[in-house]
């Protein structure tokens, strides 16, 4: 893999010459199997943060850059022992700024959703607003609804918080798995009705599902926002100079390619309120 991205970077020599006054760098670029923002198909990063990744550091031919996949907790400590790493598939928070610095948003994504059975739909009528959006804290209320959630995983400040009394209680109706492949098993529990629903990104159940048309993605109303994606890097001097030009190449053209990558694992039903989102958002 790794010569593999030496020749990515090599290959962008001379579509940014600019790029050589920058000191070079060996850079480990930490990942975990996140499908589909980071996957490996046929021996090829295919995941569409991976493939921004790629096309980035194509204008930065100078670095070697060691591409690493760990299991999730592994990922974690691993930049926290500080050393010369990066990532692009974790999501900003508190406790992570305190051994991470983030970039400006390489893109934006739909927030996670509640994944149900499309045959449950009347099941969860009475929890929805006028805007089709579904409240947590009215689901998370009601001790006969079974969630199921990936141990360890961060779903966005909002549903995190939401979530953390329950989760701290160990509820039996509360289904908890591990990271490697969680979303694949909780949907196959949901579609077996072992569990009602599951927080998860609406690109999970197309990648994951076997029958995708089986389930639907609600939003939650508490946390309905699109969500900033940003690449993320330990805080070791050597990668100071690096993580500034990172942030830098991050311009209007680069959210708008990977838009174009994220769009092609979204439900058709989202791909519509994906837009509609993006164009409310501030230039």
């Amino acid at each position: 893999m790794a010569g593999h991205w030496r020749k990515v970077l090599l290959g962008g020599a001379m579509v940014a010459t600019w790029a050589v006054t920058v000191p070079a760098v060996e850079l480990g670029w930490l990942s975990t199997d996140l499908p589909p923002a980071s996957f490996e198909a046929d021996g090829k990063q295919q995941g569409y943060s991976d493939l921004l990744v790629q096309e980035l550091f194509s204008t930065l031919p100078q670095h070697t850059v060691r591409w690493q996949r760990a299991p999730f907790k592994r990922m974690l400590a691993t930049l926290q022992q500080g050393s010369a790493y990066c990532s692009a598939i974790l999501l900003d928070t508190p406790e992570r700024r305190s051994y991470l610095r983030f970039t400006r948003p390489y893109g934006y994504i739909l927030p996670n959703g509640l994944v149900i059975r499309r045959a449950d739909q009347s099941r969860f009528a009475p929890y929805l607003n006028e805007r089709g959006e579904v409240s947590l804290t009215a689901l998370l209320a009601d001790a006969r609804l079974r969630v199921g959630l990936v141990n360890g995983r961060a779903y966005g400040p909002v549903v995190d918080r939401l979530l953390t009394p329950i989760t701290e209680l160990g509820a039996p109706r509360v289904r908890v798995v591990f990271p490697s492949d969680g979303t694949r098993y909780l949907l196959r529990m949901l579609q077996h009705n072992r569990v009602d629903f599951l927080p998860a990104y609406a690109t999970e159940v197309r990648f994951y599902a076997t029958q995708p048309e089986m389930f639907q993605v609600l939003p939650i109303s508490e946390a309905a926002a699109l969500m900033p994606v940003r690449l993320a890097c330990t805080r070791a001097p050597a990668i100071d100079q690096l993580f500034g030009e990172l942030d830098a190449s991050l311009t209007p053209a680069r959210l708008a390619r990977h838009h174009a990558l994220y769009e092609r694992w979204l439900l058709p039903e989202q791909l519509d309120e994906f837009r509609s989102r993006l164009a409310q958002l501030p230039r």
